[in-house]
Protein backbone atom coordinates (compact mmCIF):
# COMPACT_ATOMS: atom_id res chain seq x y z
CA UNK A 1 0.00 0.00 0.00
CA UNK A 2 0.88 3.60 -0.65
CA UNK A 3 0.79 6.11 1.79
CA UNK A 4 -2.11 9.44 0.56
CA UNK A 5 -0.28 12.41 -1.38
CA UNK A 6 -2.65 14.56 0.58
CA UNK A 7 -0.15 17.58 1.71
CA UNK A 8 0.02 20.97 3.29
CA UNK A 9 -0.49 22.45 -0.01
CA UNK A 10 -3.68 21.30 -0.23
CA UNK A 11 -5.13 22.53 2.88
CA UNK A 12 -7.09 25.86 3.35
CA UNK A 13 -8.90 28.09 5.58
CA UNK A 14 -12.45 29.36 5.12
CA UNK A 15 -12.57 32.56 2.84
CA UNK A 16 -13.56 34.54 6.28
CA UNK A 17 -10.41 33.73 8.28
CA UNK A 18 -7.92 33.10 5.31
CA UNK A 19 -5.70 35.83 6.47
CA UNK A 20 -6.01 35.01 10.53
CA UNK A 21 -5.62 30.77 9.37
CA UNK A 22 -1.94 29.85 8.69
CA UNK A 23 -1.70 26.47 7.54
CA UNK A 24 1.45 23.95 8.38
CA UNK A 25 4.25 24.65 6.32
CA UNK A 26 5.36 21.26 6.19
CA UNK A 27 2.62 18.73 6.64
CA UNK A 28 1.30 14.75 4.73
CA UNK A 29 -1.06 12.64 5.59
CA UNK A 30 0.01 9.57 7.17
CA UNK A 31 -2.61 7.63 6.28
CA UNK A 32 -2.51 4.81 3.38
CA UNK A 33 -4.23 5.38 0.24
CA UNK A 34 -6.68 3.58 -0.82
CA UNK A 35 -6.03 0.78 -3.49
CA UNK A 36 -5.63 1.77 -7.04
CA UNK A 37 -6.13 5.46 -6.22
CA UNK A 38 -3.48 8.18 -4.77
CA UNK A 39 -5.69 9.35 -1.42
CA UNK A 40 -6.64 7.91 1.53
CA UNK A 41 -10.08 7.14 2.61
CA UNK A 42 -10.40 10.95 4.24
CA UNK A 43 -9.41 12.73 1.59
CA UNK A 44 -10.87 11.24 -1.74
CA UNK A 45 -12.82 13.68 -3.21
CA UNK A 46 -17.03 12.77 -3.13
CA UNK A 47 -16.89 12.83 -7.20
CA UNK A 48 -14.51 9.80 -7.05
CA UNK A 49 -15.64 7.54 -4.51
CA UNK A 50 -18.13 5.45 -6.37
CA UNK A 51 -15.20 4.52 -8.53
CA UNK A 52 -13.25 3.87 -5.39
CA UNK A 53 -15.79 1.49 -3.82
CA UNK A 54 -15.70 4.04 -0.79
CA UNK A 55 -19.28 4.54 0.58
CA UNK A 56 -20.06 7.76 2.87
CA UNK A 57 -20.57 5.24 5.44
CA UNK A 58 -17.00 3.43 5.02
CA UNK A 59 -16.16 7.13 5.97
CA UNK A 60 -17.61 7.73 8.65
CA UNK A 61 -16.71 4.34 10.35
CA UNK A 62 -13.21 4.78 9.36
CA UNK A 63 -13.51 8.17 10.92
CA UNK A 64 -14.82 7.12 14.56
CA UNK A 65 -12.66 3.94 14.42
CA UNK A 66 -9.73 6.60 14.17
CA UNK A 67 -10.99 8.55 17.04
CA UNK A 68 -11.92 5.89 19.58
CA UNK A 69 -8.66 3.15 18.87
CA UNK A 70 -5.99 5.02 21.03
CA UNK A 71 -3.63 2.96 18.91
CA UNK A 72 -3.32 5.47 16.31
CA UNK A 73 -3.46 9.33 15.67
CA UNK A 74 -6.26 11.00 15.39
CA UNK A 75 -5.22 13.13 12.93
CA UNK A 76 -8.10 13.93 10.25
CA UNK A 77 -6.57 16.94 8.99
CA UNK A 78 -8.06 18.61 5.62
CA UNK A 79 -9.87 15.30 5.38
CA UNK A 80 -14.03 15.28 3.75
CA UNK A 81 -16.38 13.88 5.28
CA UNK A 82 -19.75 13.36 5.25
CA UNK A 83 -20.10 13.76 8.40
CA UNK A 84 -18.68 13.06 12.18
CA UNK A 85 -20.54 11.25 15.10
CA UNK A 86 -19.32 9.99 18.01
CA UNK A 87 -21.91 8.92 20.56
CA UNK A 88 -22.09 6.79 24.31
CA UNK A 89 -18.22 6.67 23.84
CA UNK A 90 -14.85 7.47 25.35
CA UNK A 91 -12.03 9.08 23.33
CA UNK A 92 -8.40 8.75 24.92
CA UNK A 93 -5.04 7.90 24.33
CA UNK A 94 -1.76 9.16 25.38
CA UNK A 95 -0.82 13.06 26.73
CA UNK A 96 0.71 13.98 23.26
CA UNK A 97 -2.28 13.02 21.28
CA UNK A 98 -4.81 14.83 19.85
CA UNK A 99 -7.95 14.73 17.72
CA UNK A 100 -6.31 16.80 14.67
CA UNK A 101 -9.51 18.09 12.00
CA UNK A 102 -7.95 21.55 11.09
CA UNK A 103 -9.32 22.43 7.81
CA UNK A 104 -11.49 19.47 7.40
CA UNK A 105 -14.97 19.98 5.78
CA UNK A 106 -17.47 17.69 7.28
CA UNK A 107 -20.14 17.94 4.90
CA UNK A 108 -23.00 16.98 7.61
CA UNK A 109 -23.01 17.43 11.27
CA UNK A 110 -20.01 17.29 13.77
CA UNK A 111 -21.83 15.34 17.09
CA UNK A 112 -20.16 14.21 20.05
CA UNK A 113 -23.43 13.37 22.06
CA UNK A 114 -22.98 12.36 25.73
CA UNK A 115 -19.24 11.78 25.05
CA UNK A 116 -15.97 12.21 26.67
CA UNK A 117 -13.06 13.57 25.02
CA UNK A 118 -9.86 13.19 27.04
CA UNK A 119 -7.63 14.91 24.19
CA UNK A 120 -7.49 18.14 22.78
CA UNK A 121 -9.56 19.36 20.11
CA UNK A 122 -7.90 20.94 17.05
CA UNK A 123 -10.31 22.21 14.53
CA UNK A 124 -8.69 25.67 13.16
CA UNK A 125 -9.96 26.35 10.22
CA UNK A 126 -12.68 23.42 9.45
CA UNK A 127 -15.66 24.29 7.75
CA UNK A 128 -18.86 22.11 9.29
CA UNK A 129 -22.15 22.32 6.86
CA UNK A 130 -24.45 21.77 9.67
CA UNK A 131 -23.06 22.68 12.83
CA UNK A 132 -22.35 20.34 15.84
CA UNK A 133 -23.97 19.31 18.51
CA UNK A 134 -22.29 18.45 21.59
CA UNK A 135 -25.16 17.91 24.08
CA UNK A 136 -24.03 15.83 27.31
CA UNK A 137 -20.67 15.58 26.07
CA UNK A 138 -17.51 16.54 28.12
CA UNK A 139 -13.93 17.57 26.88
CA UNK A 140 -11.10 17.24 29.28
CA UNK A 141 -8.52 19.56 27.22
CA UNK A 142 -8.64 22.13 25.26
CA UNK A 143 -10.92 22.90 22.46
CA UNK A 144 -10.29 25.22 19.64
CA UNK A 145 -12.07 25.87 16.89
CA UNK A 146 -10.43 29.20 15.81
CA UNK A 147 -11.53 30.32 12.17
CA UNK A 148 -13.72 28.10 11.53
CA UNK A 149 -17.03 28.25 9.28
CA UNK A 150 -20.33 26.98 10.78
CA UNK A 151 -22.75 27.01 7.67
CA UNK A 152 -26.14 25.57 9.66
CA UNK A 153 -27.55 26.00 13.24
CA UNK A 154 -25.52 24.64 16.16
CA UNK A 155 -26.85 23.77 19.34
CA UNK A 156 -25.53 22.17 22.53
CA UNK A 157 -26.94 21.81 26.07
CA UNK A 158 -24.68 20.35 29.02
CA UNK A 159 -21.55 20.40 27.89
CA UNK A 160 -18.79 20.18 29.78
CA UNK A 161 -15.90 21.95 29.34
CA UNK A 162 -12.91 21.44 31.40
CA UNK A 163 -9.94 23.72 29.66
CA UNK A 164 -9.69 26.30 27.24
CA UNK A 165 -12.56 26.65 24.69
CA UNK A 166 -11.77 29.15 21.56
CA UNK A 167 -14.69 29.99 19.22
CA UNK A 168 -12.30 33.19 18.08
CA UNK A 169 -13.14 34.13 14.15
CA UNK A 170 -15.73 31.67 13.84
CA UNK A 171 -18.30 32.76 11.00
CA UNK A 172 -21.87 31.34 11.93
CA UNK A 173 -24.92 31.35 9.03
CA UNK A 174 -27.38 30.70 11.81
CA UNK A 175 -27.46 30.58 15.45
CA UNK A 176 -24.86 29.56 17.86
CA UNK A 177 -26.15 28.37 20.98
CA UNK A 178 -24.01 26.61 24.20
CA UNK A 179 -26.66 27.03 27.09
CA UNK A 180 -28.44 25.15 29.91
CA UNK A 181 -26.01 24.28 31.93
CA UNK A 182 -23.01 23.80 29.79
CA UNK A 183 -19.81 24.49 32.04
CA UNK A 184 -16.75 26.49 31.31
CA UNK A 185 -14.54 25.38 33.76
CA UNK A 186 -11.37 27.57 32.35
CA UNK A 187 -11.24 30.86 29.55
CA UNK A 188 -13.93 30.62 27.22
CA UNK A 189 -12.94 32.92 23.92
CA UNK A 190 -15.77 34.16 21.79
CA UNK A 191 -14.08 37.59 20.53
CA UNK A 192 -14.70 37.96 16.76
CA UNK A 193 -17.20 35.53 16.35
CA UNK A 194 -19.99 36.39 13.60
CA UNK A 195 -23.95 35.37 12.70
CA UNK A 196 -24.43 36.00 9.12
CA UNK A 197 -28.32 37.61 8.89
CA UNK A 198 -30.56 38.89 11.14
CA UNK A 199 -32.51 36.06 12.80
CA UNK A 200 -29.32 34.13 14.31
CA UNK A 201 -28.90 34.11 18.03
CA UNK A 202 -25.68 33.54 20.56
CA UNK A 203 -27.06 32.03 22.67
CA UNK A 204 -25.37 31.12 26.38
CA UNK A 205 -28.15 31.09 28.60
CA UNK A 206 -27.85 29.09 31.96
CA UNK A 207 -23.92 28.72 31.28
CA UNK A 208 -21.88 29.00 34.42
CA UNK A 209 -18.66 30.28 32.98
CA UNK A 210 -15.62 29.35 35.83
CA UNK A 211 -12.62 31.04 34.48
CA UNK A 212 -12.33 34.48 32.20
CA UNK A 213 -15.33 34.98 29.27
CA UNK A 214 -14.03 37.05 26.45
CA UNK A 215 -16.81 38.11 23.78
CA UNK A 216 -15.05 41.49 22.21
CA UNK A 217 -15.32 42.51 18.54
CA UNK A 218 -18.72 40.01 17.74
CA UNK A 219 -20.78 40.57 15.41
CA UNK A 220 -24.44 38.92 15.82
CA UNK A 221 -28.08 39.24 15.84
CA UNK A 222 -29.07 38.76 18.99
CA UNK A 223 -27.28 37.52 22.28
CA UNK A 224 -28.99 35.58 25.03
CA UNK A 225 -27.23 35.39 28.48
CA UNK A 226 -30.14 34.96 30.69
CA UNK A 227 -29.55 33.58 33.94
CA UNK A 228 -25.70 32.71 33.29
CA UNK A 229 -23.05 32.33 36.07
CA UNK A 230 -19.87 34.41 35.15
CA UNK A 231 -17.27 34.10 38.00
CA UNK A 232 -13.96 35.19 36.33
CA UNK A 233 -13.83 38.96 34.54
CA UNK A 234 -16.02 39.59 31.55
CA UNK A 235 -14.79 41.50 28.75
CA UNK A 236 -17.72 42.38 25.66
CA UNK A 237 -15.56 45.44 24.40
CA UNK A 238 -16.23 46.45 20.55
CA UNK A 239 -19.06 44.40 20.02
CA UNK A 240 -21.94 44.76 18.15
CA UNK A 241 -25.49 43.58 18.92
CA UNK A 242 -27.91 44.05 16.22
CA UNK A 243 -30.54 43.38 18.30
CA UNK A 244 -31.71 43.09 22.17
CA UNK A 245 -28.88 41.72 24.58
CA UNK A 246 -30.29 39.92 27.43
CA UNK A 247 -29.27 39.19 30.75
CA UNK A 248 -31.75 38.70 32.92
CA UNK A 249 -31.40 37.49 36.27
CA UNK A 250 -27.19 36.60 35.52
CA UNK A 251 -24.93 37.02 37.98
CA UNK A 252 -21.29 38.41 37.60
CA UNK A 253 -18.86 37.76 40.52
CA UNK A 254 -16.24 39.48 39.01
CA UNK A 255 -15.55 42.53 36.83
CA UNK A 256 -17.20 42.94 33.53
CA UNK A 257 -16.44 45.51 30.61
CA UNK A 258 -18.87 45.44 28.15
CA UNK A 259 -17.34 49.17 26.75
CA UNK A 260 -14.14 50.05 26.25
CA UNK A 261 -12.87 51.04 29.82
CA UNK A 262 -9.41 51.79 30.84
CA UNK A 263 -7.40 48.66 29.11
CA UNK A 264 -8.92 47.94 26.00
CA UNK A 265 -8.50 45.21 23.00
CA UNK A 266 -10.69 46.74 20.70
CA UNK A 267 -10.21 50.21 19.10
CA UNK A 268 -14.00 50.51 18.31
CA UNK A 269 -17.06 51.37 20.76
CA UNK A 270 -19.45 48.45 21.82
CA UNK A 271 -23.04 48.86 20.27
CA UNK A 272 -26.20 47.05 20.96
CA UNK A 273 -28.67 48.42 18.43
CA UNK A 274 -31.92 47.01 20.80
CA UNK A 275 -33.22 46.71 24.16
CA UNK A 276 -31.03 45.85 26.98
CA UNK A 277 -32.45 44.21 29.77
CA UNK A 278 -30.25 43.76 33.00
CA UNK A 279 -33.02 43.10 34.67
CA UNK A 280 -32.84 41.28 38.46
CA UNK A 281 -28.44 41.03 37.59
CA UNK A 282 -26.53 40.47 40.48
CA UNK A 283 -23.53 42.11 39.97
CA UNK A 284 -20.52 42.07 42.88
CA UNK A 285 -18.18 44.06 41.33
CA UNK A 286 -17.86 46.66 38.90
CA UNK A 287 -19.67 46.77 35.63
CA UNK A 288 -18.28 49.34 32.67
CA UNK A 289 -20.51 50.49 30.19
CA UNK A 290 -17.65 52.84 29.09
CA UNK A 291 -18.67 54.33 25.40
CA UNK A 292 -20.77 51.87 24.16
CA UNK A 293 -24.04 53.16 22.02
CA UNK A 294 -27.08 52.20 22.94
CA UNK A 295 -29.74 52.28 19.81
CA UNK A 296 -32.62 51.78 22.45
CA UNK A 297 -34.28 51.31 26.10
CA UNK A 298 -31.71 49.73 29.01
CA UNK A 299 -33.20 48.08 31.71
CA UNK A 300 -31.56 47.69 34.91
CA UNK A 301 -34.87 47.03 37.10
CA UNK A 302 -34.37 44.85 40.43
CA UNK A 303 -31.11 44.35 39.90
CA UNK A 304 -28.52 44.28 42.33
CA UNK A 305 -25.15 46.20 42.07
CA UNK A 306 -22.32 45.94 44.83
CA UNK A 307 -19.71 48.05 43.38
CA UNK A 308 -19.43 50.74 40.69
CA UNK A 309 -21.85 50.70 37.55
CA UNK A 310 -20.46 53.04 34.19
CA UNK A 311 -22.39 54.72 31.79
CA UNK A 312 -19.57 57.52 31.18
CA UNK A 313 -19.02 58.42 27.23
CA UNK A 314 -22.53 56.29 25.93
CA UNK A 315 -24.88 57.46 23.68
CA UNK A 316 -27.96 56.58 24.68
CA UNK A 317 -31.47 56.79 22.40
CA UNK A 318 -34.02 55.49 24.70
CA UNK A 319 -35.04 55.25 28.48
CA UNK A 320 -33.44 53.98 31.60
CA UNK A 321 -35.25 52.05 33.92
CA UNK A 322 -33.32 51.42 37.44
CA UNK A 323 -37.19 51.27 39.08
CA UNK A 324 -36.43 49.03 42.04
CA UNK A 325 -32.92 48.58 41.51
CA UNK A 326 -30.24 48.98 44.51
CA UNK A 327 -26.44 50.17 43.84
CA UNK A 328 -24.44 50.20 46.97
CA UNK A 329 -21.47 51.11 45.63
CA UNK A 330 -21.90 54.25 43.10
CA UNK A 331 -23.32 54.71 39.73
CA UNK A 332 -22.08 57.06 36.80
CA UNK A 333 -24.31 58.52 34.60
CA UNK A 334 -22.24 60.77 32.12
CA UNK A 335 -23.72 60.44 28.41
CA UNK A 336 -21.84 61.84 25.61
CA UNK A 337 -24.85 62.17 23.20
CA UNK A 338 -29.17 61.51 24.51
CA UNK A 339 -31.86 61.63 22.36
CA UNK A 340 -35.00 59.63 22.34
CA UNK A 341 -38.32 59.69 20.12
CA UNK A 342 -39.88 62.54 22.30
CA UNK A 343 -36.06 64.59 22.24
CA UNK A 344 -35.26 63.55 25.62
CA UNK A 345 -34.42 60.33 27.79
CA UNK A 346 -36.47 59.35 30.86
CA UNK A 347 -34.49 57.91 33.80
CA UNK A 348 -36.66 55.91 36.09
CA UNK A 349 -35.55 55.97 39.67
CA UNK A 350 -38.51 55.10 41.67
CA UNK A 351 -37.99 52.74 44.72
CA UNK A 352 -34.69 52.90 43.66
CA UNK A 353 -31.80 52.34 46.39
CA UNK A 354 -28.67 54.75 45.65
CA UNK A 355 -25.86 54.96 48.09
CA UNK A 356 -23.81 57.38 45.89
CA UNK A 357 -23.11 58.65 42.28
CA UNK A 358 -23.29 61.15 39.88
CA UNK A 359 -26.17 61.36 37.26
CA UNK A 360 -25.41 64.21 34.66
CA UNK A 361 -26.84 65.62 31.49
CA UNK A 362 -25.55 64.18 27.87
CA UNK A 363 -22.10 66.87 27.19
CA UNK A 364 -22.72 67.52 23.68
CA UNK A 365 -25.95 69.81 24.33
CA UNK A 366 -26.43 72.58 26.93
CA UNK A 367 -30.13 72.08 27.06
CA UNK A 368 -30.98 69.28 29.51
CA UNK A 369 -32.09 65.97 27.33
CA UNK A 370 -32.75 63.72 30.60
CA UNK A 371 -34.95 63.60 32.42
CA UNK A 372 -34.70 62.19 36.18
CA UNK A 373 -37.77 60.32 37.56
Amino acid sequence: MTQCIHSSEDLSAPSHSCEDVTTPQEWSCPHEAVEGFDRCIFHLEPSIREDAGVAESDIQKAAVDLLTDSSEPSELVGARLPELEVTDSVITGNPKDKIDIRFATIDGELKFNKTRIDLPLVAKGCIINKGFDFTGATFGSKVDFYGARFKGASESIGVHFRDTVVFSRVLSSYSFRLRDSTIFEQTAVFSNLTIKGSRGTLDLRQISANGPFYCRNIDVPRLNCREAIFRGIVGMNGSHIRGDALFRDAHFHALARFGKGDRTHSKDSTEIDGHIEFTSVLADQTVGFESVKFGDDIDLSGSYFDRSVKFVLVSLNGDINLHGATFTGNIVLKPQYAASESDYCTVCASETTLSSGTLAQAGHRSSDTIRYD
